[in-house]
């Protein structure tokens, strides 16, 4: 079932005749995400894993290093006797060598590969885990823009009765001059003027002081703008959950899981590697018998490959399957949880159109319940309690009409939030 309920609800403020700026939704939720510090890691995040990722890679370069060593000791050895042809073995106390090393992975088992993948799930984990906190930032920023619309609406009216009233008071003056009227009609108009203007203040107040909530967690001037949105809600995609920030968030952390399971695997894998060593010393280090500074060198390949580790790797996979299932019990709760929320989202959501259509209709009533009073009590039929009685009836459902409207909308984006649309 596809319902799509289009509202456009311009709230006009009041101030010293300055024209207002519109603000939707949209461009608060987007202010509230890029203002909040702590929303503003992903960048930096991305950055470190460049470089990470850069040296991950770099271990598969050539590694080159100068060594140098100069020693002195206090003997060396010393033939006894003394060869045809070479003589005593004399070797110089003072020796020194220096030297240059290469050495080049040819096979490492995939485990630089397998690092920069730990690497890259375990930042997508915790961007993910930024995205959980906007949705909870951006739930907070919906609810604070609605309870604004809402008051806004009811202080519409408001103001308009006051105005309808105030026309009134001039007549019911008159009227009580010619002794047409009754001072108690002044007196009761009097104090439902009073008993409005005390609503205004506290809705005035209610309307400041959460707009300086909305100007903190969006980092923008909301004050002196308007409050403007329109919404369609799409039912269709009800089920699917994948853009929800909190089941994303554990497929990243199974991801990240999974990766190391390529990890334990390369450990286990046979590593081979070139090497070359060439350099000047004196002695010879390759050659004792040349005790002069010579040059030397060496090339070569080594292995290595650890044949048993005890089951270590395999009871480390075993943890890594533990943790998926554990993951998987994370994320059925967690879409439960969800699914309950959705469910709640759309009874309240029907409930509110139902109760917006009875208001529609029980308007249309006390609009022309209220225009017959004004016509009986001009013509004397009833008294001024009477018809005034019937224009706040009619005042009053005009009130619940516009909370309801406000309502309505902000639990189809709250809908749209649980669903990751927003």
């Amino acid at each position: 079932m596809k319902i799509k309920i289009p509202l456009l609800l311009t709230l006009l403020w009041c101030g010293m005749g300055a024209k207002a700026q519109s603000l939707t939704l949209s461009e608060c939720l987007s202010s509230a995400v890029a203002h909040m510090p702590v929303l503003q890691q992903e960048p930096l995040l991305k950055a470190s894993l460049e470089n990470k990722l850069s040296n991950y890679a770099a271990q598969n370069l050539p590694q080159v290093n100068l060594n140098g060593q100069l020693t002195h000791q206090s003997a060396v050895p010393e033939f006894p006797f003394s060869l045809p042809g070479i003589g005593g073995l004399s070797l110089p106390k003072t020796q020194f060598r220096t030297y240059l090393e290469i050495s080049q992975p040819i096979y490492t088992g995939g485990t630089s590969k397998a690092l920069s993948g730990i690497e890259t799930a375990g930042t997508m984990q915790k961007i993910e885990q930024l995205n959980v906190t906007a949705a909870v930032i951006k739930k907070q920023v919906t609810e604070v823009f609605f309870s604004i619309a809402e008051a806004q609406t009811q202080r519409q009216s408001i103001v308009e009765t006051i105005d309808l009233l105030k026309e009134r008071q001039q007549a019911l003056d008159a009227a009580l001059k010619n002794g047409v009227a009754q001072q108690n009609d002044v007196l009761k108009l009097q104090a439902e003027l009073l008993n409005l203007n005390n609503q205004l203040k506290l809705s005035d107040q209610r309307i400041a002081g959460a707009k300086e909530i909305l100007s903190l967690l969006c980092g923008i001037e909301v004050s002196n703008q308007t409050l403007s949105w329109e919404t369609t809600s799409d039912m269709s995609g009800l089920n699917d959950l994948e853009q929800n920030a909190e089941l994303k968030l554990i497929n990243t952390q199974k991801t990240t899981l999974q990766a190391s399971v390529d990890l334990y695997n390369s450990q286990r894998m046979p590593k081979l590697f070139a090497f070359a060593q060439t350099g000047f010393g004196q002695p010879n280090p390759y050659n004792f018998f040349n005790r002069n500074v010579s040059g030397y060198y060496m090339v070569g390949a080594k292995l290595q490959w650890s044949v048993t580790d005890w089951g270590k790797t395999t009871r480390e996979k075993e943890n890594i399957t533990l943790g998926l299932e554990q993951l998987d019990r994370v994320a059925a709760q967690k879409q439960l949880e969800i699914m309950t929320r959705i469910k709640q989202l759309n009874t309240d959501i029907a409930t509110l159109e139902t109760a917006i259509a009875a208001d529609e209709e029980l308007l249309n009533l006390r609009s022309a319940i209220a225009e017959n009073a004004r016509h009986q009590y001009d013509e004397g039929i009833i008294t001024f309690s009477q018809y005034l009685e019937e224009v706040l009836a009619e005042k009053q459902v005009a009130i619940n009409k516009a909370a309801h409207e406000a309502q309505l909308v902000k639990n189809q984006n709250l809908l749209q939030l649980e669903l990751g649309n927003l």
